[in-house]
């Protein structure tokens, strides 16, 4: 009778053990932080996604490091005044004196990065072909910070734009048409109220 009695106690001690482990763990398991839901971007891909403005270029060196690449102070027209640095690979298809002191249109949602050590802030945008590189002409009353748009595709820029997801499935729209101005799709990118943008010479060609 003893010894069953002694059974029984065990089994009881083992019972709440075995109970306030699994409350335990289920008190671990609410206590641990889920991970939040991925955030879906169903906006559509177009080229409102893009934060382009004119700039002016102040100042242009040739890269330390790179004898291909131009470094370039910018005003996008950033708060305060404060100048981009961009890097260029324009050397051996713009002259150094036709690059400084003069309006170009820039892409301006771009994370920073650096090329060979150069911190790069923004991308000149070029009319382009095997044989030749032009820089875009914005209306010539333009002001640095300007924004480029297309009536057709309104939006607000992400703050950076994806080069796999976004510039790179509407770059293959932006092009520059049979007579000169820069299109998207078709329709035509301006500085609104001041005019188009537009290339010097090269036609039907892509945007880079």
């Amino acid at each position: 009778m003893l010894l069953l009695r002694l059974s029984v106690s065990r089994l009881g001690i083992c019972t709440r053990t075995l109970a306030t482990s699994a409350s335990d763990a289920a008190a671990g398991k609410r206590g641990k932080k889920q991970k939040p839901e991925p955030v879906v971007d169903d906006r559509p891909v177009d080229v409102s996604r893009l934060d382009i403005r004119v700039g002016r270029i102040v100042s242009v060196d040739k890269h330390p490091n790179a004898d291909s690449l131009y470094v370039e102070q910018v005003d996008c027209g950033d708060a305060g005044g404060k100048h981009r640095s961009v890097v260029s690979g324009l050397v051996k298809h713009v002259p150094i004196e036709k690059v400084g002191n003069r309006l170009a249109v820039l892409l301006c949602n771009v994370k920073e990065s650096k090329m060979r050590g150069q911190p790069s802030q923004a991308m000149v945008l070029c009319a382009s072909t095997a044989e030749k590189v032009e820089m875009l002409d914005p209306p010539a009353n333009s002001q640095p910070g300007d924004r480029v748009v297309c009536q057709q595709f309104s939006g607000s820029p992400d703050m950076y734009v994806s080069m796999t997801k976004v510039w790179e499935p509407v770059s293959k729209l932006l092009t520059v048409s049979a007579n000169g101005q820069v299109v998207y799709d078709g329709h035509p990118l301006e500085v609104e109220g001041k005019g188009p943008i537009t290339a010097s010479t090269l036609r039907n060609v892509p945007i880079k």
